[in-house]
């Protein structure tokens, strides 16, 4: 019985489990509450500033100071040359002489080189599962700027001014970052560097990098170089991002750091990027790997939509965003020439940095070697602290939180699973602010649903304390594991603000949850900065994943997955009974609004388009006997659609006024040696579904021809040469990859893995994959691709296809003028011959 007067104990609610409300270290339901206020306003504030750029410096300011309206008017005087393909006048001619007229007009006179470089090669790159890329006349405009030293290092600069296919006018992809490289050799003459610098505008990279193979291997100032700055672009606005640093040289970040005023990097999206699973290269990865040249890659994100569209115009361009790009780039190329000048170390050459922004307002660097070391002592501290009390119910708690990280992980997959399955794929494409109504919701249920269901109930201080063991681990796994320490301080900070805040308040009890509320905010904002540019980057990237591969929902949708258990993990402690009712709450709402916004919304419009490739293909069966007769057994025309998002061409034939040409009917990918399709890439398991079409032939020049010449050699070998002619794009796939034993292309390649001269096999065919680009043969001074092939005696196959990018039929004029306003339809003609070679 209870005494009259006495204050009754408080009882557990039957029922309800997770983070205890009796516990003598509970945190009041108020401190929740500003927990998640707090957490808001890191969120907000991130996103405020990942889109603040300046306003544009007039043209009329000093030479010295960096002006994106001088950049502007380059971009302008580019950009009238029109969409500038390799190969084409409007590339190699029109572009080449608006920029030799700018360089001349920016320059100062006696300490300006210019050279213009045509050049050739091959060489074979793994992007794409692997592809040997062949070039014949690309051009690079290359200029060397004077320093004011004797130094024997020069540093090199470099941007694209061709276009990717289709009609894109590449206003910033890659115009904008040639108009800064203009604007930067008019700086460093008024305000000279201590060494030279050596600026590539090159004219072949939307055809993978080809002019950058040129210049590094074959140009006569390359081996003067010592380190390199490229800048690319992959939207229109917004802060560029160092997409790549390294892969060491802490020596570079360090100059970042020191000059950059309005800094953005990180070395964990750096380091995912050098892995290569992310579907896109630049040129910095050949000057790299063929030139050896340590540097930094830069790209804005922003509006990535526009990226290889029609619509990626002055327009849509942002003049802000190439202010604040250039007055990150420019002062980091007057430092990065400092350095050089002064000379740098063994140790600063050979070790790579941890680095990371705070808000573009400050970059923290240190070095791998301290990386571990810091990272071993905070794991350390760590686990030591959050283990004194309780050690294995902390442990089972820790348990708990990595099982319901699992569960929002799989939560937010099936999210996004359900959402691509539905008419409401790639929603979020067109409109970014669904994705957490849509994506967010499931996996906070389930992880909450998860801690409640495995865990009695537990203190605040022993949340937290798990929540400090699942880091410290992290960290541990991060130090541990070859390729992540560069990702490490992400765990690093989450293991040490919390913890060390903890032990902090303990002596401050009255400011205790103040402090530790403090502990909390660093972490959150450097994972609150990786959201945020990884969903600036991602969203619009989904609108062009392919249509046979993981759905672009289910990658973002993992994101918000990621995110949401980890960030739940890291709160752990503010993770109360009204905290959790709350979101609860919050997040049925969210979804229940996210689900009705989805199923009246579309997936694109105007500004953020879907995209479209129509080609009017004129497809010819040729067979060969062993005698080298030739005999074409038929032929096909017609227009042939695909798409390149996960809905395919489904949503043009549904939705499109006038839906897909008429009679298209849908191709087996399967077919033939590459699915018969005339692919300007190697990506068939990528782009699966297409439709084909019958229509009139096309009007192409026929100018596509192969030539044969055989050699029997004995042993049942036969030495094959391929002459191939075209117009300034050819592809050929030849196989079966089993029957070749050895070919030309494999002589000049180095990185090759396999023996025998051969690329490695591909995944999506057996055969080998060839791309060519800027050897148009009108001139008919010789062929455009010419190999020997050392095969065994069988059957062969060989599908070769030429690209007539400016050139377009009746037909397919008018089907690309009727689409609607929410469709970037990009179409041209091609010649495509499908050989079955006795040998």
């Amino acid at each position: 019985a209870t005494r009259v007067g006495a204050r009754a104990m408080p009882r557990s609610r039957p029922g309800k489990v997770g983070l205890a409300e009796t516990s003598p270290s509970s945190l009041q339901p108020r401190h929740g509450r500003a927990a998640v206020a707090a957490w808001a306003a890191v969120v907000l504030t991130c996103l405020a500033r990942h889109w603040r750029v300046p306003a544009a410096v007039p043209a009329t300011a000093e030479p010295e100071v960096f002006s994106a309206e001088r950049a502007y008017a380059v971009v302008e005087d580019l950009v009238g040359c029109g969409p500038r393909y390799t190969g084409e006048p409007e590339n190699e001619v029109c572009a080449v002489e608006r920029l030799q007229a700018q360089i001349a007009a920016a320059g100062t006179a006696g300490h300006l080189e210019v050279d213009i470089q045509r050049v050739s090669g091959h060489f074979f790159i793994g992007f794409l599962e692997g592809m040997t890329n062949v070039y014949r006349n690309v051009t690079n405009v290359v200029v060397r700027q004077k320093g004011t030293g004797q130094h024997s290092c020069a540093l090199l600069v470099s941007a694209h001014f061709d276009t990717f296919v289709g009609g894109s006018p590449g206003a910033s992809d890659d115009a904008a970052e040639i108009g800064m490289m203009v604007e930067m050799i008019r700086n460093f003459g008024a305000a000279r560097l201590p060494v030279d610098v050596v600026y590539n505008f090159n004219g072949a990279e939307e055809g993978i990098m080809q002019a950058a193979h040129g210049f590094i291997t074959q140009h006569k100032w390359a081996k003067d170089l010592c380190a390199v700055v490229n800048l690319e672009a992959a939207g229109s606005g917004g802060r560029e991002a160092v997409f790549q640093l390294g892969p060491k040289n802490r020596w570079i970040a360090e100059v970042y750091q020191k000059v950059a005023p309005r800094p953005h990097a990180n070395s964990l999206y750096s380091s995912v990027f050098q892995t290569g699973k992310v579907p896109g290269d630049t040129d910095y990865r050949i000057y790299r790997d063929f030139g050896g040249l340590p540097g930094v890659d830069f790209a804005v994100t922003t509006n990535g939509y526009v990226y290889h569209t029609s619509i990626d115009d002055l327009q849509h361009l942002d003049v802000r965003s190439v202010q604040h790009y250039g007055d990150n780039v420019a002062p980091l190329v007057r430092g990065m020439a400092s350095r050089l000048a002064e000379g740098l170390g063994t140790e600063e050459r050979e070790e790579a940095a941890v680095f990371f922004d705070l808000l573009g307002v400050v970059v923290v660097v240190y070095s791998e070697v301290v990386a571990q070391q810091i990272n071993i002592a905070v794991a350390a501290v760590s686990l030591v602290w959050c283990l004194h009390r309780n050690p294995g119910k902390v442990l089972a708690t820790a348990a708990t939180f990595l099982a319901a990280q699992v569960v929002a992980l799989l939560a937010a997959l099936v999210s996004g699973l359900v959402v691509s399955a539905t008419p409401a794929g790639l929603v979020t494409h067109g409109h970014p602010g669904f994705g957490p109504l849509l994506f967010a919701p499931l996996p906070v249920l389930g992880y909450l649903a998860t801690f409640e269901r495995l865990r009695t109930a537990v203190g605040a201080r022993e949340a937290a304390a798990a929540s400090g063991v699942v880091q410290a681990v992290v960290c541990l796994a991060c130090t541990a594991v070859p390729g992540l320490v560069q990702t490490s301080y992400v765990p690093m900070l989450w293991a040490s603000g919390p913890v060390f805040a903890d032990m902090v308040s303990r002596c401050l009890p009255r400011s205790a949850d103040l402090v530790v509320l403090l502990g909390h905010l660093l972490p959150w904002i450097v994972w609150a900065q990786f959201l945020v540019l990884g969903a600036d980057f991602l969203v619009p990237l989904s609108g062009r994943s392919g249509t046979n591969t993981v759905p672009g929902d289910v990658v973002v949708a993992a994101v918000y997955g990621w995110y949401v258990g980890t960030t739940l993990t890291l709160s752990a402690r503010y993770l109360g009974e009204p905290e959790r009712r709350m979101l609860r709450l919050v997040s049925a709402g969210a979804l229940a609004l996210g689900v009705g916004l989805a199923w009246v919304a579309f997936p694109y419009s105007a500004d953020r388009p879907k995209r479209l490739f129509v080609q009017h293909v004129e497809r010819s069966y040729v067979e060969w006997s062993k005698e080298n007769v030739r005999r074409v057994t038929a032929v096909e025309t017609g227009l042939l659609t695909s798409a390149i998002d996960w809905n395919g061409i489904g949503t043009v034939e549904h939705h499109a006024p006038f839906g897909l040409p008429n009679g298209s009917e849908y191709c087996d990918a399967s077919l033939g040696l590459y699915g018969r399709f005339p692919h300007l890439f190697p990506v068939r398991d990528m782009l699966a579904e297409a439709a084909w079409a019958p229509a009139p032939r096309p009007p192409v020049p026929q100018l596509l021809d192969v030539g044969m010449r055989r050699q029997p050699l004995g042993g049942g070998l036969v030495n094959l040469t391929l002459d191939i002619r075209g117009h300034t794009h050819i592809m050929f796939v030849i196989g079966p990859r089993a029957q070749i034993v050895e070919w030309s292309y494999g002589l000049q390649v180095d990185k090759w893995a396999s023996g025998a001269g051969l690329p490695p096999p591909r995944p999506d065919c057996d055969c080998l994959f060839v791309f060519s680009a800027g050897c148009s043969s009108q001139d008919r001074s010789g062929p455009a691709v010419s190999n020997w092939i050392l095969v065994q005696e069988g059957l062969l196959q060989l599908d070769v296809w030429t690209m007539y990018l400016k050139q377009r039929s009746p037909e397919l004029s008018g089907y690309l003028a009727r689409q609607p306003a929410w469709v970037d339809a990009a179409g041209w003609c091609v010649e495509m011959q499908l050989h079955t070679i006795q040998v």
